[in-house]
This record gives structure tokens, sequence and C-alpha cells, in this order.
């Protein structure tokens, strides 16, 4: 418990609060503080709070204007070794080290603003703030699992947020994550991309020189030659002997006189020849032999088989001499160049037919050729009978048959290939690499989605999404207990409030709407009804007097009434009461004189079941009948406050003022209020100046003062008093009450009724009832 105010200064009304010496002002458990408005009594309940929450803000906001030092609180408590709590800086310390903080609870205009109404609406804070004040044990239990559900979503989210963060880049164009997630894996990915990759630089290039593979010739086909057919008849062939003989005499001729020439050139002169001369010398050859031989030679018959026999000779070194055998090489080799460039350049690959070894068909061609040349020869050697081919030069012709059957279907298998090619240069026209592209993309998705970095941030995300989900779940789980509890007891809280109110005689209730979690922390529910109708609480509808509202349906006194019920209703829910210290503040201003009895029942429950209970009051009565409680050690104080300085002394309580002081104060006030109704009790009024004022010094000061002392011994004392005399603290006042007094002497004596003095200037009257009642209200 808080033993005494040790320090106080400027703070609020404070310059400098000094407390009473000994142990006679020390707090008891129960403490009721008189002073009059504008004492300070606020300002306490604000260090108080301060105390109990450990904020200093609701003091050093308060510091006092125009103070050059610094805030000094430093309040004692009972206990050994000497506990005390020092504002220093800006917090709290608390002596011994290692102490607990104190628990408060304080009931003032801060309290109300903040957790029931502000002015003449309720807003959502108050509502949010009833919330957390209205919470039993168990509910500030499941309150704290709610919270820590609330934080780990929040982590659980935050988590979820970061692998998103760290998936998504890695999540190709035109995908989301779970389009991506879905791509099946193929262990043979690699070869598959490279298979595209090349159909794709093959089907660019192609692209690239669509113009050379439209003008592209196919391959070219040459059918393999045959033996020459009539090579076996010219073999066969024979002469008779008079053509051989005319043969030789001539071969002889040739020899002897023509220095090598042959049967051909002779053949030329003789078909040249147009009468018996030579046609190649122009001798007379009439009568000679040698043109009979001539005659007999060229006579068809031997000249025919000559002529074939070289034809046969002609066309074999057509079709199988040297030329020929490297022209079918060039061939062959030629379609596998081509072959190639169609695979490279062309974009068409295909395989040749099987065909012969190169060497094979050389050496089948050149021994077809040395067959026939051989067989010719023979021929020509022997030119009247049949020449027979030998036993190589027949396996020739047949090695080579079987080999033009190989070369025909070889040539055939070309064939197919250039009606491909045909085809593929009218497709090329229209040639579109984008699906090959496509598929690549498409293939390269597939690889990336199983990238050991892809999956193990599917790995962390699914994670994240299942934590997440899991914490969700645990989050509406502590919510649906947190909002049954909760409701249970703000529908018990409220039902308290209700008795409360019903003892004070208000014509409303309070009904519970439950506990709304929507937009933020969690916001009690409770409205006002009266006669069954629920009253808006919302600023819009208090500002506008055309609707119902707390504003135009609860008096001053029906919100005071509330505020003290919701507090008192806290107070006796609260588990930790008797650990706390209460302090109210003027609990009982703005109400009927019928409510102040329920007030005082209700703060004598509160306080005997708190560790320690503070009551200011700037009203008498009240204070004096606040201060009648049982079964709990009580101290009275009065707080006075002057120019530098306060006391707080520890004493009875004034006695409450006489009718006639109230009379007079009623009179005064009245006046101020409308001035034209004592138009004919101008003297009257100016005469209770006097009596107010001892009335007021009286009650402040009871035991400074004699029966027989007037207002002007009054001032005496009070200009004379030393100091440690109490009407020190009224020093202050000496100026106003001395101008006040001289001014009213001349209506305090005379006649009794004032009339020597003359008339009163009513505006005059006006100004010095002003300054009489500034004096009290000091």
């Amino acid at each position: 418990m808080i033993r005494r105010i040790n320090k106080l200064k400027n703070v609020g009304r404070f310059v400098d609060l000094k407390s009473q010496g000994g142990t006679q002002g020390d707090f008891a458990k129960v403490n009721v503080i008189y002073a009059p408005n504008s004492g300070g009594k606020t300002t306490l309940c604000d260090v108080f709070r301060s105390l109990g929450t450990g904020k200093p803000d609701y003091i050093l906001g308060r510091k006092r204007f125009g103070a050059t030092s610094p805030i000094e609180i430093e309040m004692l408590f009972h206990g050994m070794p000497a506990p005390k709590s020092v504002l220093a800086g800006n917090g709290w310390q608390h002596e011994p080290a290692g102490s607990n903080s104190h628990r408060t609870l304080v009931y003032d205009d801060r309290f109300v603003a903040d957790n029931v109404l502000i002015g003449q609406f309720v807003a959502v804070e108050q509502r949010r703030n009833v919330y957390g004040l209205a919470l039993g044990a168990q509910a500030h239990v499941l309150k704290a699992q709610v919270d820590l559900a609330d934080q780990n979503l929040t982590s659980a989210t935050n988590a979820l947020n970061t692998a998103r963060a760290a998936l998504t880049p890695l999540i190709p164009t035109g995908f989301n994550i779970e389009s991506f997630r879905g791509i099946t894996k193929d262990e043979a990915i690699d070869e598959h991309i490279k298979e595209a990759t090349d159909e794709l630089e093959k089907a660019k290039r192609t692209k690239a020189n669509a113009d050379a593979i439209r003008q592209r010739k196919p391959f070219n086909i040459i059918t393999p030659p045959a033996a020459p057919a009539s090579l076996a008849a010219a073999l066969e062939t024979t002469l008779d002997d008079a053509a051989l003989q005319a043969e030789a005499k001539i071969l002889e001729h040739l020899q002897r006189h023509s220095h090598g020439l042959g049967l051909e050139w002779l053949g030329q002169g003789h078909r040249g020849q147009s009468g018996t001369t030579c046609p190649h010398c122009g001798q007379e050859m009439e009568g000679l032999e040698i043109l009979k031989n001539y005659r007999v030679f060229f006579s068809g018959v031997l000249q025919a088989q000559q002529a074939e026999l070289k034809r046969i000779l002609d066309e074999a070194q057509q079709n199988f001499g040297e030329a020929a055998q490297q022209r079918r090489e060039q061939l062959l080799v030629a379609h596998h160049v081509e072959k190639e460039w169609w695979k490279d350049a062309g974009g068409k690959s295909f395989n040749l037919p099987d065909s012969p070894a190169l060497d094979t068909v050389r050496s089948a061609m050149q021994d077809v050729y040395a067959a026939i040349l051989a067989s010719v020869k023979r021929k020509q050697s022997q030119p009247a009978g049949q020449v027979l081919l030998t036993g190589m030069e027949s396996s020739a012709f047949v090695v080579w048959d079987s080999m033009a059957g190989l070369l025909k279907d070889y040539m055939s298998g070309i064939a197919t290939i250039n009606a491909g090619i045909v085809d593929w240069q009218r497709t090329v026209m229209a040639f579109n690499i984008d699906p090959i592209e496509k598929r690549i993309a498409a293939l390269q998705v597939q690889k990336k989605r199983h990238e050991e970095s892809v999956v193990n941030a599917y790995i962390v995300f699914d994670a994240a999404v299942a934590n997440k989900t899991e914490k969700e779940r645990a989050k509406v789980d502590a919510n649906t207990a947190l909002r049954e509890q909760s409701n249970q007891v703000l529908a018990e809280y409220g039902d308290r409030i209700n008795t409360l109110l019903e003892r004070f005689g208000v014509n409303f209730l309070l009904v519970s709407g439950g506990v709304n979690f929507l937009g933020g922390p969690p916001a009690g529910e409770l409205a006002v009804e009266i006669h069954g109708t629920r009253v808006s609480s919302t600023p819009e509808d208090a500002r506008n007097p055309l609707r119902p509202s707390l504003a135009n349906t609860l008096s001053g006194g029906d919100r005071s009434a509330l505020g003290l019920a919701f507090f008192v209703a806290l107070a006796e829910r609260d588990a930790n009461i008797g650990d706390t210290i209460v302090a109210f503040d003027d609990p009982f201003h703005s109400q009927d004189r019928s409510r102040r009895r329920r007030t005082i029942e209700c703060i004598h429950r509160v306080a005997l079941a708190s560790r320690q209970c503070f009551i200011l009051s700037h009203e008498l009565d009240f204070s004096r009948e606040a201060a009648r409680i049982v079964g709990a050690p009580m101290n009275t104080f009065l707080l006075n406050t002057m120019a530098d300085h306060s006391v707080l002394e520890a004493g009875d309580l004034p006695p409450l003022p006489g009718r006639a002081y109230e009379q007079d104060y009623a009179k005064l006030t009245a006046f101020l209020a409308a001035p034209a109704d004592f138009a004919g009790q101008l003297k009257d009024v100016a005469r209770c100046i006097r009596q107010t004022l001892e009335g007021y010094l009286r009650t402040k000061f009871p035991a400074s003062w004699q029966e027989t002392d007037w207002l002007g011994d009054m001032i005496g004392k009070v200009r004379e008093a030393q100091p440690g005399n109490v009407l020190l603290l009224a020093a202050h006042l000496v100026t106003d009450l001395t101008e006040v007094n001289e001014w009213g002497k001349r209506y305090y004596h005379a006649e009794n009724d004032g009339s020597a003095a003359g008339e009163v200037d009513p505006t005059e009257l006006k100004g010095y009832v002003e300054q009489t009642i500034k004096i009290i209200s000091c």
C-alpha cells in the first residue's frame, strides 16, 4: 500500500505538494481526499494510473506550464525496508531493486472516455477496451492463445510469402505455381531436348536455304549398261576364202607400199573411187591384181563384220571403259555427297539404298570390258571362223549381270528418294519452325520443373502452405473457444452492469451483442436499450438531432451512472482486486442526490475488496458520507492548493456549511445567471457577499475562528498567519478578500438594510459577485 506521497513537483496544479509530517499523514487502506475543483484530484489520479501501468506519459503530458525544473515524484510504501517508487527521467524506478510494480485501477473521466463512451457516443476503441477489461482469467488465457495463434499465423504467412517469393521467379512465363507443379518428370529429357534442338537447327537451315532447296536438282540416275547384245552373233559369223585371201593380199600390199596405212584408210579411198584410178595417188589400176583384190575385199561381207566388231568395241568403250567406270564411281560418290547436303542444308534426312562397293563395281566393269576386248580381238584375227568366250570371259558377263541387277535396285531406290525430295521442295515453301520451338520450350519447362532448385523450392513452399493451413485451423479453434467464453463473460458483465444501473434507478439497460472479432482486436458489443428499443451509439447519429442517440436519450447523470456501473462491475470481476490500488475521482457528479447512497455503496464494496482505495471528491457532503465506511482502516485528507505549493493534510473533514451559507451562495449564483430578476434586491445581494465569504472561510478552516470573528477579523488573521499556520494557505486570497470587503462595508453596517449607503449599481455589484465566486472556487 502507498504510505505517503513524499514528493510531487511540477505536475498539473502542483508546484510542490507537501504531505503532513509524522505518521498522522500516512495513507490507510481507505482514504477520502476532499479538495475543491481544480485542486489537483485528477492529477493525482493520473499519477496513480501511471504508477500502475508503468507509462510515464500520463504524467509527462501534465508537466506544469512555465516550470523550468523537471518533474519530481516520490511515493513511499508500507513495508520494510522502506520501499518506494520514483519517477526518474522517462520511467518509474522501484526500490528496493527488483521489487514489483504496483497494480492500480482508476475511475475518472479518462476511464469513461477510454472504455465506455466519448461524450455522447461509443467508438470502436471503447468497445475494444471494455472487452479487454471485462475478460475473466479463463478468457485471458484463451485470448493469449488467440494472440499466440495470430502471431503463429502471421509468422506462417510471412514464411509462406517468403517461400512464394523464392519459388515465383523459378516459374516460367505462362505458368503459375499449380500449373507448373503438375508437369511430369521425363528421365530422358536431355536426349529429347537434344533431338528437338537438332531438329530445330536443321529446320532453321532449311528455312534459310529454301531457295537453294527449291532449285536443287534430284539425284542423277544412270541405268547400268548391259553387255553388247550382238557380241555373241558377231563372234559366231564366218567369211568365204576369197574375201580372206583378198584381205591378206591387200594387207601385204599396204605393208609394202603405204608405210603403215590401214584398211580403214583404204576403205575410205575405195568408197570415194569414181573410176579405175587410185583414189589416193591417181595411178591407173585397170588390169592390176590389186584392183581385183580391192573389189573382192570391199564387196561388203568382210566389211560388215569388221564394222560390227568396231561398233561393239566402241559400245564397250562407252559403257565399260575407264571413263565409264569413273562416271559410275563419281555418280555413287555424288549420291553420298548429296545425301549429306540434304541432311545439313536441305533439312531432309534419308538413307541411300544398299549398293555394291565401288571397287566391286569397278572390278566387274573392268572384267566385262576386258572380256569384250579379248573376244573381239580374237574374232578380228579369225574373221572366217567362230570365236567362243573363255570361261573367265563368260564368268565376267555373269557377274556383271548380277551387278547390274543390284545397281538397278539401287537406282530404283534413288528414284523413290527423288520423289520425296520433290515433295519436300514443294512443302518447304510454307515451312514453319514455331511448332518445333514450342516443343523445345515445353521440354525445357519440363526439365526445369524437376531441377533441384525448383524441387526444393516446392518442398519449402508446400511445407509453408501446410504450416499456414495448420496455423489457420489453430487460430479458428482458438477464436471459437475465445468467442464462446467471451460471449459468456460479456453477458455476465452486462448483467452485472444492469443490476447496478437498476439500483441507480435509470430507465435504460444494456444488451449484449456478443463479441465482434472483425476489423482488428475483439470488441465487446454492449448496446443501450430504452423501453425495448436499442439506441444508436454512433458518432453520426449523435451529431444528428433528428435521430435518437445517446446525445438526446441519456442525461449527464445517466452517462455518469453508466460509467460508474462499468467500473464497479469491472472491479468486482477482477480476480486480482485484492492486490490492486483503486482510485475514484469525483465519482458522484452530474447525478441526483437520490443516487448518492448507491454510489457510496458501490465504492465501499470495491474499497473493502481492494488492497487500498482513494476516494477524491469536491463535494463535502459526499466526502463525509463516503468516509463512514465500516470494516477497514480509514483516513481523511484535505487537499489545499496555493500559489506556490499545495498541502495534503490529514484530519477531520470540515463540518457541513450551515443552511444560511448555502442560501447566500445560491442567491449569488442566481443573480449572476439573471441579474434582472433581482432589480429590487440589489442591497440584499450585496450583503450576501460578506455572509458567503464568512461561511466559506469557516468551512475551509473550521478550527481557526472565534464565534465573534467577522470577515474583517478573518482577513486580518490570514494576513498575519505565520509558517505552520494553516491560514497561510489562504494568504494569496488576502488582496481579493480585502477589496471585496472594503467595497461592501457600506452595505454591511449603518442601518440593517444598508439604506444609508445609497443605491447599488447593478454592473458594479455583478463584478464583485463574480470576484467572490472566484475566491470560493480557488
